[in-house]
Order: structure tokens, then sequence, then C-alpha cells
């Protein structure tokens, strides 16, 4: 019975609000859509694929990027390798430190580097550097370098 009188409610309620009427000359604003990330593969090896995120940014203010690591073809990401990005001089961001890398607990193959950055001016943004990863299997270790130069929408 309880759930009859709440259905009941429901339809009366939504009946209601169908009625009212909207008052002359009012409007109701745009809800206003958030900043899409763009998720971009920057690098694609036989040992690793490099998808860089992140939405568009404002100028000046702290933004961030996400940079995924997934191993492949047998090897996993090492936890034990210092992961950083190192910006070059050509970059238009300023980085703030070298990225927080997290290796992912359940999944070997993956992990993140989350690098905190300021777009300089409202443009593009060009996030421009190296990612120096390892990708280990059990017998051999790879140390990379990987070129990063991607651009991000500034406000």
């Amino acid at each position: 019975m309880g759930r009859e009188r709440l259905l009941v409610l429901v339809v009366a309620l939504t009946a209601a609000c169908e009625r009212e009427p909207t008052p002359a000359g009012i409007t109701a604003p745009p809800i206003p859509s958030a900043p899409r990330a763009t998720v971009r593969t920057v690098a694609s090896t036989k040992l690793y694929r490099i998808e860089l995120t992140a939405p568009p940014c404002t100028a000046t203010a702290r933004c961030e990027a996400r940079v995924a690591i997934h191993a492949i073809g047998g090897y996993k990401v090492n936890a034990e390798y210092p992961t950083k990005f190192v910006v070059d001089p050509k970059a238009t961001v300023t980085i703030e430190g070298t990225g927080t890398f997290a290796a992912d607990p359940t999944d070997k193959t993956l992990g993140s580097l989350t690098v905190p950055f300021r777009a300089k001016a409202a443009g593009s943004a060009n996030l421009v550097g190296q990612l120096k990863l390892s990708v280990c299997t059990d017998e051999v270790c790879e140390i990379e370098a990987v070129p990063i130069d991607v651009a991000i929408p500034a406000t």
C-alpha cells in the first residue's frame, strides 16, 4: 500500500510541475557543460602505450595532466623506477615538480603519472618534455625517455 501512495504522489507532483507556467520574459540560463578532457595516445611501442589526458585549463591556474602507462608484450610497469616528467624549455607551461607516479596495485601493467602545470598564457599550452619510465619482464628492464609534445587549450 505504501508504494502505491508514493507512486501516486510522484505522478501528481510531476503533472503539477508540467502545468506551471513560466513567468513571461524569463528563460532559464543554459547549463554550462564541463570541460571535456581529451585522451591522446602520445607514444606506442612493442613495450608500452602512453596516453595523456588533460582537460582544457585556465591560464595561470593550476591544471593537471594525467599520463597513463600501459606496459604490453609481457612487460610490467617498474614501480621501483622514479618515473617522472622532465619539462623542455620550449614548453609554454610551467611544470610544478616532476609529477606524482602511482603503479596500479592490482594490474602490474598499468601506472599513471599526474603532472601539475600552469599555462603561461591563454591560447594553446604546450606540454613539451620527456617522460622517463621503465618497464620490465622477469629477466630484463628497459629504461625509456619518451618525448611528449601536446597542445592543451588554455583560456
